[in-house]
């Protein structure tokens, strides 16, 4: 958090000497707040860990109902009247599916209780910090100092109105690009002489015509 605060300090210092606009220093310490809100939630979730028993407990409910489903689903068949209540070996299908379902969402809630992980390498810190500085970088240096790229006219700088610029269609579209939509209202004429809009329907067409007109 160090430098966050140094962040603060620097702009207050340029705030004092060169008295930049007060709306890009709120913006930019509103960013900062939400850079450091962040930071801190991220700390909470790395130091604050679930509680050991409830994971224990966790693992006994779900390893002890298997235990028990091992046994207690093993199909007996009482017409083969078995002399010493012998197990029925039948694959327990639906229980395995079971077990796999459960474990693996067991073994998931595990791994989420570390999110970032036990080892070092779990995350690229070098190259996510050495690619953050070498962008913060760039940004200051090649990109603000550099000029663009000069403009370049393209083919419709110089538009001619009495050509219309299509936008591309499928067959079907392509059929029905003159019709136009019915209007709700096939007239109107707005009352008042000022910023007044006409509005003409033309029959059949469905063609609309807005005149618009402003008394001087």
């Amino acid at each position: 958090m160090i430098p966050l605060h140094w962040v603060q300090q620097i702009v207050m210092d340029e705030l004092s000497d060169n008295a930049p606009p007060q709306a890009l220093v709120n913006h930019f310490m509103q960013e900062l707040k939400a850079y450091r809100a962040a930071f801190r939630k991220l700390f909470s979730y790395d130091w604050v860990c679930v509680p050991l028993v409830y994971t224990q407990v966790a693992a006994l409910a779900t390893y002890a109902h298997f235990g028990f489903c091992l046994i207690g689903r093993q199909y007996l068949d009482p017409s083969k009247k078995y002399r010493d209540h012998e197990v029925d070996l039948i694959i327990p299908i639906f229980t395995i599916v079971q077990f796999l379902f459960f474990v693996g969402w067991f073994k998931v809630g595990q791994d989420l209780m570390r999110p970032f992980g036990m080892d070092d390498d779990d995350f690229e810190l070098d190259y996510i910090f050495e690619r953050n500085v070498g962008v913060s970088f760039a940004i200051v240096d090649r990109l603000q100092m550099n000029d663009y790229e000069p403009l370049q006219k393209d083919k419709f700088w110089v538009s001619d109105d009495s050509i219309m610029i299509s936008m591309p269609r499928t067959g079907l579209a392509n059929q029905n690009k003159h019709r136009k939509p019915m209007r709700h209202i096939p007239s109107y004429k707005p009352i008042g002489n000022r910023d007044a809009e006409e509005v003409y329907y033309h029959g059949e067409d469905n063609l609309i015509i807005f005149d618009c007109y402003i008394d001087q």
